[in-house]
């Protein structure tokens, strides 16, 4: 996803056409020793074929499969997404992870041809869902991945794209304008701290908050995991996120 600054997708920034794929130049040289010389970053991605996705790690279930057996932890259809009741901070709701349907029946000729692996899968963040909550890194991405040494304290979302601007209408992006609208944007929040701003990077944002900038610290006690809460303020509005980052 990091590397992605580097192409030209669509990332829907305001609207219009990003295809020289520019990056921000300040966010990089504030993140650049950390982003090419930190031991500890941990992506989670909803894309797959991933190894975090096939172990369960990703949704912290150790839930082990391929795309033969089918037995990971695949999510819903966005053919038939669930129902749900509203979350509430004291009880918020999961993030909803989904596949396209008709992309995956695209790709079974019958029960014994698959002649694709690759799905561009996602978390959907609904209003109807209220708040959303997750502890990212989760407990199982903590035991896999880290090396033990504190975060730098960047966390990172990163938004859908799409090719040669070729985007629906009705797609919400990920972007600044977004955060803080209490009407029609998105509400982030990290250990209980606003998001305030969101420093764009290829197909990713840099979170910031008010009082250190794009630093969150090392977790809560220092742990490396935070806890980020998020809630779709737009009616009938709905984004897909495809990776969280930690660093």
């Amino acid at each position: 996803f990091l590397n992605r600054s580097m192409e030209g997708y669509d990332y829907g920034l305001k609207g219009k056409q990003n295809g020289e794929g520019q990056r921000d130049i300040e966010t990089f040289n504030i993140a650049k020793d950390a982003m090419y010389r930190s031991a500890n970053i941990i992506c989670q991605t909803t894309i797959l074929p991933s190894e975090t996705r096939y172990n369960g790690i990703a949704t912290n279930t150790g839930h082990v499969g391929d795309f033969r057996d089918k037995k990971y932890d695949a999510g819903f259809s966005n053919t038939n997404p669930p129902s749900r009741n509203k979350g509430t901070r004291e009880n918020p709701q999961t993030l909803l992870l989904m596949y396209d349907g008709k992309e995956r029946k695209r790709a079974v000729c019958d029960e014994n041809v698959i002649f694709a692996i690759d799905f561009k899968d996602y978390y959907l963040l609904r209003d109807v869902d209220g708040w959303v909550s997750t502890t990212f890194p989760n407990d199982m991405e903590i035991d896999s991945y880290s090396d033990g040494s504190a975060m730098n304290g960047f966390i990172l979302l990163c938004g859908d794209y799409c090719y040669f601007g070729k985007c629906p209408e009705d797609w919400t992006f990920l972007s600044e304008e977004l955060l803080n609208d209490s009407k029609s944007g998105l509400t982030i929040e990290i250990d209980g701290e606003p998001v305030v701003a969101a420093k764009h990077f290829g197909t990713c944002f840099f979170l910031e908050n008010k009082n250190n900038g794009l630093n969150w610290g090392p977790g809560k006690d220092g742990s490396g995991q935070y806890k980020i809460d998020l809630k779709m303020n737009k009616a009938g509005g709905a984004l897909k996120i495809l990776a969280i980052i930690a660093i």
